[in-house]
């Protein structure tokens, strides 16, 4: 009998384990496509892969706008560029990306498709879904039997993916929380594919899968789905994060020198909100859907019929509701257009009464934003420039340059506990003129920040940990900087700030301001300034008047108080309808105020700050009309109250809306020359 190595019949049995393991990790062959006929018909029309594949998700017919959106997002997969498409709150656009971008990935137009969601448990939801749907959907698996060969035996369950092999290769396959990797497998268009799926403010960077052989792919599709929530859209700070990120990390997703195709799909939430601002953008081709494309004519019908609406709902009887439309439909239709026929909620007559009905319980302004994407202006009738069309006031002068044209500059100092605001503005005849430059002490080094996230702060910036000595320390130093500036105009004539205002109206820090205007060395140049709203019951300022010791300006007056120190009193309200008067007009034109030349993301914070407010107008008993200004929630408007009292100075200073200024001495023979200190 042969001598038999024990270590021979180990080795023996561990060939044979591993051969039984592989033949039982081992899927085989993909099977034949069952309809070869109907995957054709499939991958050439996008309508008919989502139609075909899912007839009970997708039953109603698509309206001409869902048709023409499904075409664009294949167009873009099949040739690139960038498109955003606003469509309206309900109507199945996620559901539709999650199942074009699996064409895309299906029929090998693309290896790498990244989803970008506004929330990171949107982001595992959606990848949720399409795990689901590619391990269990049995009409997708026969039409495209190798490239989802694999996942039917998964079940779902990435613990099963490290070992698969097919005809004894790894498949490598993966269905991951946050991706899903398709199978390497002979005959497949889309072997070693990936889609995934993160957040906007997750971790979009780091989107890139490493395959078998070394080589690295980065997302070449990126589909942008609804990435602003509620809460971000009102924050501006979340908004410009969220389009920083779009604009640099999404975009440059796929590496130095791939093409990026992008399609961002959204809704309006509020005027000038991420999705606003993107859809304006040139670059993104924009296109905003609606639910009613044209209103009924008829209101008064609309009116009385939900009067008997509410009525019917009431009683537990909506069946009656229904027979009222029914009755006069043809002059309740009348007029009225909607985007989407098909779209008839469970017991309504008509697509138009269902959009009608959406209306009534969302309310006006919810509906103009969800519904039609053209949110309604906190105050659409008070004529205010907006954030996005401040943007385009932008003159042809460098930061910090003055015109020739220019005759006076100012300055403008507002307090704040963690940062001083500051703006300095030239003015010329006529009351025209343009902010030099503006800022905050200490420097945030960047473009867009709150002041509740200021670092460093005052506190840092003086090494003073009181609070108010930190301010005293910031008002001294900011103080002496701006007086000490020097400007040029083209005909060398050199220009310093003439009258700087300080904000004294915080309560803690009055007492700081007027020490430190009275203690300064520019003490004759600075003015603390006091703003007044007025109400409908109040003397308006126009008729004040002047006591002993006092001066009456163009709604401002000017007095010595207690602090022994000269100081000025203003309209506020007035003044901020005059602001945004001069930046309503462009900066060619006369009496206009503008921003010096720059990028305009780089004045998006200075714009967020001059419109922060809204405008109302009350009337008095006697049919005066009440300018009165109100912040919006969440917003910051320091920069509003800088340009106001630097336009304020100006006042003081002698400009006025008058071509020639009202001469406050006799004249004199001879060229005047200006006093700078």
């Amino acid at each position: 009998m042969p001598y038999k190595n024990k270590d021979d019949d180990n080795d023996s049995a561990l060939r044979r384990g591993l051969e039984r393991s592989a033949k039982v990790r081992d899927i085989g062959p993909p099977p034949e496509c069952e309809n070869k006929r109907l995957r054709k018909k499939v991958e050439s029309c996008p309508e008919e892969f989502l139609r075909v594949l899912w007839p009970e998700l997708f039953r109603w017919q698509f309206s001409p706008d869902q048709r023409k959106g499904i075409f664009q997002l294949d167009e873009i997969t099949e040739r690139g560029g960038l498109q955003a498409i606003a469509d309206p709150r309900g109507t199945g656009k996620t559901q539709r990306v999650i199942r074009q971008a699996l064409k895309a990935i299906l029929t090998g137009k693309r290896r790498y498709v990244c989803i970008v969601s506004a929330t990171e448990k949107a982001a595992k939801k959606i990848i949720k879904s399409i795990r689901t749907i590619v391990c269990y959907s049995a009409k997708l698996q026969g039409l495209f039997p190798a490239e989802l060969h694999g996942f039917k035996q998964l079940k779902g369950q990435n613990r099963l993916a490290g070992g698969q092999l097919c005809v004894g290769m790894p498949t490598e396959i993966g269905v991951a929380a946050d991706q899903i990797v398709f199978p390497m497998i002979p005959g497949s268009k889309c072997a070693g594919a990936i889609i995934s799926s993160c957040s906007i403010t997750g971790n979009v960077r780091g989107q890139f899968h490493t395959l078998s052989d070394g080589a690295v792919i980065r997302p070449d599709l990126v589909i942008v789905d609804d990435p602003q929530t509620k809460e971000s859209a009102k924050s501006r700070t979340q908004t410009e994060d969220r389009l920083e990120i779009i604009e640099g990390d999404v975009l440059g997703l796929a590496g130095p020198d791939t093409p990026i195709a992008c399609v961002v799909l959204c809704t309006v939430i509020k005027t000038d909100d991420m999705s606003d601002r993107i859809l304006k953008e040139v670059k993104w081709h924009g296109r905003r859907t609606k639910v009613i494309v044209e209103w009924p004519t008829n209101t008064k019908a609309w009116e009385e019929y939900f009067d008997h609406f509410d009525e019917a709902i009431s009683q537990g009887k909506p069946q009656r509701i229904n027979a009222l439309y029914r009755k006069r439909r043809k002059e309740l239709d009348a007029g009225c257009v909607v985007g989407w026929k098909s779209r008839i909620e469970t017991g309504d007559v008509s697509a138009i009464q269902t959009a009608m009905h959406i209306w009534h319980r969302m309310g006006a302004t919810a509906f103009a934003a969800e519904c039609q994407n053209e949110p309604v202006r906190p105050d659409a009738a008070s004529s205010l420039i907006t954030s996005t069309e401040l943007l385009t006031r932008i003159n042809s002068l460098p930061r910090g340059e003055v015109p020739l044209k220019a005759e006076h500059i100012t300055a403008a100092i507002d307090v704040q506990g963690e940062l001083l605001y500051w703006t300095i503005c030239w003015w010329m005849r006529g009351f025209g003129g343009g902010i030099l430059d503006y800022g905050a002490f200490p420097d945030q080094g960047r473009n867009y920040f709150a002041l509740s996230e200021a670092n460093p702060t005052l506190q840092h910036a003086t090494k003073r940990t009181a609070k108010m000595a930190a301010v005293r320390a910031g008002l001294d130093t900011l103080i002496s900087r701006l007086m000490s500036r020097v400007f040029v105009r083209p005909d060398k004539l050199p220009m310093r700030v003439e009258r700087l205002c300080v904000d004294a109206n915080w309560g803690e820090s009055t007492d700081h301001v007027y020490d430190a205007c009275r203690e300064s060395p520019f003490a004759q140049l600075l003015r603390p300034t006091h703003g007044k709203g007025f109400s409908v019951r109040e003397r308006p300022m126009s008729q004040w008047k002047a006591q002993a010791g006092e001066t009456a300006g163009f709604h401002w007056f000017k007095r010595v108080g207690k602090r022994a120190i000269r100081y000025l009193v203003k309209d506020s309200n007035f003044w901020k309808t005059f602001v945004h008067n001069g930046l309503l007009l462009q900066p060619e034109e006369p009496h206009s105020i503008s921003l010096f030349h720059a990028m305009p993301h780089e004045h998006r914070l200075l714009a967020d700050h001059l419109t922060s407010e809204v405008r109302h107008r009350p009337k008095t008993e006697d049919g005066r009309t009440v300018d009165q200004f109100v912040l919006i929630p969440g917003r910051e408007n320091h920069w509003l109250d800088t340009l106001v009292d630097c336009a304020v100075g100006a006042s003081e200073l002698g400009v006025t809306l008058r071509e020639t200024p009202i001469p406050t001495q006799p004249a004199r023979k001879g060229p005047i020359e200006p006093t700078y200190y």
